[in-house]
């Protein structure tokens, strides 16, 4: 059995009207140009760029004008600099480390949890992070009860803030405007060899700062907000085993997401030796995306839908870009669904997207409705 991609694409005529009012219109145009000034394009600047992003929304997918304007903003960048709105090249790739040294912010500056507080290098980002750690009634901070208690000392649960270091996407392969993956991880290794520097300066789990300033001066690309600048910077907690938490955010187009979770199935450690579920729901995810992706295909070149699953063979694997989208999308349907059924987001892969914008885009490129 075979089916060609013409088959699978029968998307709706592009609407030739721009639907936003002049208010976002105007925002638009702002996002916009702030993408392109983050690649360093000369047209961040061009006095015809509003009619340009005008364009370019009129000319953007009717599902795409359903998605948040700061995505419009990313494809309409991308359209003005490549004249696509393909974003995928390699995709670029990004990690957030949350790193348990304490943050102490005075308490006449208003601050919450995710606001910047440095701005670095390759528009790496030092945010607020929340975490619970163990406080004893002398001021000592365990990383955990157990912590506490094993050194013979009472303890309440707190919650303190904490760095998370965020660099700016990063480019995979050569041509992406993004940024050099050198300077990213650079800013990044600079920012973990301070706070060690820190640990070394300031007992674990005692109270004492260093100011924000004396390890981010202002210089060498590092810009401090307000917060930033009135901050103090302690050492971890009692028990911390060092390091880092790491989230890595990979761009995973759509026709490779069965590859990528087949991986990471085969490599997280999260069984149910450990209790976790991880990796039977990932290849029952897997398996349920195989079955109704097929019988997709069989109903779209034939018209029938086989009654047994034997009698499909191995069309999961026809090299039509569309089913493997489709694919990629139930895979991620099933296993995001299975976080819902357990209460736990334990998943190892998590998009970064809802699964309804998910669907608009599959609907737009791959279902042809």
């Amino acid at each position: 059995m075979s089916a060609d991609a013409g088959s699978l694409s029968r998307v709706r005529p592009v609407e030739t009207r721009a639907a936003l009012d002049g208010y976002g219109l105007d925002e638009l145009h702002r996002l916009v140009a702030e993408q392109l000034r983050e690649w360093n394009h000369e047209r961040f600047n061009d006095p015809s760029l509003p009619n340009l992003v005008s364009e370019g929304y009129s000319a953007l997918h009717t599902a795409w004008k359903g998605q948040p304007l700061k995505r419009q903003s990313t494809l309409i960048a991308n359209w003005i600099v490549r004249g696509s709105f393909e974003t995928l090249v390699g995709g670029g790739t990004s990690v957030e480390g949350e790193i348990n040294n304490l943050l102490v912010i005075p308490s006449q500056v208003r601050a919450k949890r995710g606001d910047v507080l440095v701005i670095g290098p390759g528009g790496l980002q030092i945010v607020l992070e929340e975490k619970e750690f163990f406080a004893t009634p002398d001021d000592l901070l365990y990383r955990t009860e157990r912590d506490a208690t094993e050194a013979g000392e009472e303890s309440e649960p707190e919650d303190v803030y904490i760095f998370e270091i965020i660099p700016g996407i990063m480019s995979n392969v050569p041509g992406e405007l993004y940024t050099d993956r050198n300077v990213g991880m650079e800013a990044y290794r600079y920012v973990e060899e301070a706070l060690a520097w820190v640990d070394s300066q300031i007992p674990a789990g005692t109270s004492a700062t260093i100011p924000m300033s004396t390890i981010f001066p202002g210089s060498g690309g590092w810009q401090l907000t307000h917060i930033g600048a009135a901050a103090g910077v302690g050492s971890k907690p009692i028990g911390d085993p060092g390091g880092a938490h790491v989230h890595y955010n990979i761009a995973v187009p759509f026709a490779t997401i069965p590859e990528f979770l087949r991986e990471v199935g085969s490599r997280t450690w999260r069984d149910q030796v450990y209790g976790y579920h991880t990796r039977a729901h990932l290849a029952d995810g897997l398996d349920f995306a195989a079955m109704a992706t097929t019988r997709f295909l069989a109903w779209t070149a034939t018209g029938q839908i086989p009654s047994s699953p034997a009698d499909l063979g191995d069309v999961i694997d026809a090299p039509i870009r569309e089913a493997q989208e489709l694919r990629g999308h139930l895979a991620l349907l099933y296993v995001s669904s299975a976080a819902l059924v357990n209460g736990k987001i334990r998943l190892g892969p998590l998009t970064k997207h809802t699964l309804r914008s998910l669907y608009a885009i599959i609907r737009a490129t791959s279902l042809g409705c």
